[in-house]
């Protein structure tokens, strides 16, 4: 899905790319101001970081929750574009497509 979405990115403005490379840098580098946590996200344990996404998706910190419903939105709007996915959760994609 990463490459998925890296492909999807490379098309947008410049301007956008740079925003969205902000964010994820934001999100992962700096946990210590939003979380008071030294660690990475990403070498966080599973019970870690789900406290800190949910920290994120419970704020009262707009730039916080407008984030990550921006990151949320991509990952998912990946996630269900996945003929395969469709297909486990019983999307029928041939009365869909053309």
């Amino acid at each position: 899905m990463a490459y998925d979405i890296d492909k999807y990115l490379s098309t947008l403005t410049k301007e956008i790319q740079t925003q969205l490379k902000t964010l994820l840098n934001v999100f992962e580098d700096y946990t210590f101001f939003f979380n008071a946590s030294f660690k990475k996200f990403t070498k966080m344990s599973f019970e870690e970081k789900q406290k800190y996404l949910e920290s994120w998706a419970n704020s009262n910190n707009e730039f916080k929750t407008t984030s990550y419903n921006t990151l949320k939105m991509f990952v998912m709007m990946f996630f269900y574009s996945k003929k395969e996915i469709l297909e486990k959760i019983g999307y029928n994609i041939s009365n869909h497509c053309n």
